[in-house]
């Protein structure tokens, strides 16, 4: 090699380590730079928070690693100087639930500062006096709590005028004056829904009838969702106070000597009732999970784990025509003995003072 060809590669080759140097110091200058971050946690999950902070450098280190108890309601800051490249991760417990929840993680980007936020978001938490609560709620916005009587039957009983006692309640016997078609407008639509743990639901089933039609297979220990979709409207049974003075005098005097035998009975009938044009119900088993990490919302949290809901685990039941909260109304018994003791008199003077008939020939 020459003179002048050996001068020539010591010049690149100074340059090259040269170059290489200058980028190992930018890089290293690069990831040693720190910058402010200021760290927020707010805290709305209903309770306490006890929050975990940890940073790591891009070489793995463990930068910065801090707890702090968070109350409900209130705002935890942290102010610190990070490097450029780090990676924060954070997370936080509830005291109530075995879980605890990530938040997403964030890299410390180059600037001047930053400020990084996030909110410890109010969870659905399982709570089994609630869940029963509503769940008695729901069946008495429906009437759940009532015997159904087949739409059929219930249209004979409101064409019947019956002897009942104080109450309403029917003791004696009942005559058929009006035949009854039961419609109406105004259509109320219904839906709502309530979790509950299995064991709970089979002992509201025991004290609400119609829950035990759901035809679900309620298991204690496990939680299901529940929902009710339904229409239905109450029917007022009109014109039934007008039947008595269109009823033959045989069944006034049927109905007379009845109510004599009984001082404190009245003449009675179903004054309305609500009508269920169709009750509907989903029942989801819950799927339980646990984990700590990200969360859906749909999640439904108690102390000892964690549940989802997947259609796939749903049954469905329903039923049609049904009619439950059949409320009496009776009248004044004075004014009806009255009545009826008047119409069967005039009915019965005038048949005596009706001619006879003329002979024909």
């Amino acid at each position: 090699m020459s003179h002048i060809a050996k001068r020539f590669a010591t010049f690149i080759f100074s340059l090259t380590a040269a170059t290489t140097g200058l980028a190992q110091s930018i890089d290293l200058n690069f990831f040693n730079k720190k910058v402010s971050v200021n760290l927020q946690l707010s805290n709305r999950s209903g309770e306490e928070a006890i929050v975990r902070i940890s940073v790591v450098k891009p070489d793995g280190r463990v930068e910065f690693a801090k707890d702090k108890i968070v109350p409900n309601g209130q705002t935890a800051t942290w102010v610190e100087r990070l490097s450029v490249g780090s990676k924060l991760n954070w997370n936080y417990a509830l005291p109530s639930l075995s879980a605890s929840f990530e938040l997403p993680a964030r890299t410390i980007i180059d600037g001047s500062s930053q400020e990084i936020v996030e909110v410890a978001s109010a969870l659905e938490k399982y709570d089994d006096a609630s869940a029963v609560a509503k769940l008695k709620q729901i069946a008495t916005q429906l009437d759940l709590d009532k015997n159904p009587i087949q739409l059929k039957k219930a249209q004979e009983q409101m064409g019947l005028l019956w002897i009942g006692d104080a109450d309403g309640k029917q003791i004696g016997a009942g005559w058929r004056v009006k035949d009854v078609e039961i419609s109406g407008d105004g259509t109320i639509r219904f839906d709502n829904t309530v979790s509950i743990e299995g064991k709970s639901a089979l002992s509201a089933a025991a004290n609400i009838p119609l829950i035990a039609q759901m035809q679900a297979a309620f298991e204690s220990g496990q939680i299901y969702k529940v929902i009710w979709k339904a229409e239905h409207f109450t029917f007022r049974n009109v014109g039934m106070d007008d039947q008595l003075p269109k009823i033959k005098v045989g069944e006034l005097k049927q109905i007379l000597a009845s109510l004599k035998q009984n001082v404190t009975s009245k003449l009675c009938y179903i004054y309305q009732a609500k009508v269920l044009k169709y009750v509907a119900h989903s029942v989801t088993k819950g799927t339980k999970v646990n984990f700590s990490g990200s969360f859906a919302k749909s999640t439904l949290f108690t102390s000892n784990g964690s549940y989802m809901f997947d259609a796939s685990e749903t049954s469905l039941s329903a039923f049609t025509d049904q009619v439950v909260k059949v409320e009496p109304v009776c009248l004044q018994r004075n004014e009806t003995l009255n009545f009826i003791e008047y119409q069967i008199t005039a009915s019965e003077k005038a048949t005596i003072e009706e001619p006879p008939p003329a002979v024909k020939n």
